[in-house]
């Protein structure tokens, strides 16, 4: 005979008296079909399948946990579904996760667009309504750039290591006599031959330790350039003095 439970994790209810069999069924002949088809819902929580990517990909219909995403289409909703189920999705390809408030809720209050093997966790709230509890990706590079606005002062010596990456900063410079970018002290250093900023090069480099090209040159007008020697070898120090 048929199992009297239901066949998916989604159909079960928190509610107790919700659930099957009901006080009246007869399970004497069927309670191994019973515990065996307990025992299948369950044990598809830590079980793995396949999705294919859609507008809508309904991954709450799937039974498995554990889903590989397959395809590139622009994914806009998850599907309906009880509240409280979630998915762990594993990309295949590049696709578009398109954020929305209410029914895709994604870090960064953004689109994601996906790659190959980064790794997401989907929670639902019901009513097709769907929220980003964490996403991973394979690079281990940040969903969302970080800002500079919430800079806090370093504690420790760090090094980054940057690879063949240019690492491009512009601004929109509206306010006079501000600079964009300003590095200095904020208590006069008596250190010996104590230096703000540094450039250099390898020793057997072709690039330049540094590069300026300017539509207009009078913000550094009345002021001293030199070069410093020592030692610090052959360095070109730009040294701002006050007139």
């Amino acid at each position: 005979m048929a199992a009297d439970v239901k066949t998916h994790l989604y159909e079960w209810s928190t509610t107790e008296g919700s659930n099957l069999p009901v006080g009246s069924t007869v399970v004497s002949t069927n309670l191994d079909d019973n515990l065996r088809m307990i025992q299948a819902v369950v044990r598809y929580l830590a079980s793995s399948g396949t999705v294919a990517s859609d507008t809508t990909t309904d991954i709450g219909a799937v039974d498995a946990t554990f889903l590989a995403v397959s395809g590139t289409t622009t994914i806009t909703g998850l599907g309906t579904v009880s509240a409280g189920v979630y998915k762990f999705l594993i990309f295949d390809s590049a696709l578009t996760l398109t954020y929305n408030a209410t029914s895709l809720r994604l870090p960064g209050n953004a689109n994601i667009t996906t790659a190959t093997g980064d790794v997401a966790l989907f929670l639902s709230l019901g009513s097709g309504n769907w929220n980003c509890l964490h996403y991973l990706r394979k690079s281990g590079s940040p969903v969302t750039a970080g800002s500079f606005s919430g800079l806090t002062a370093a504690i420790a010596t760090n090094t980054i290591a940057n690879g063949d990456y240019n690492q491009n900063w512009t601004w929109t410079k509206t306010t006079a006599t501000k600079p964009a970018l300003f590095i200095g002290e904020t208590t006069a250093s008596s250190a010996t031959d104590a230096v703000i900023l540094e450039l250099t090069t390898a020793a057997a480099s072709t690039a330049s330790a540094a590069a300026s090209q300017s539509a207009h040159f009078a913000g550094i007008c009345n002021r001293r350039i030199r070069r410093r020697q020592g030692v610090f070898g052959r360095r070109l120090l730009v040294v701002r003095y006050a007139d």
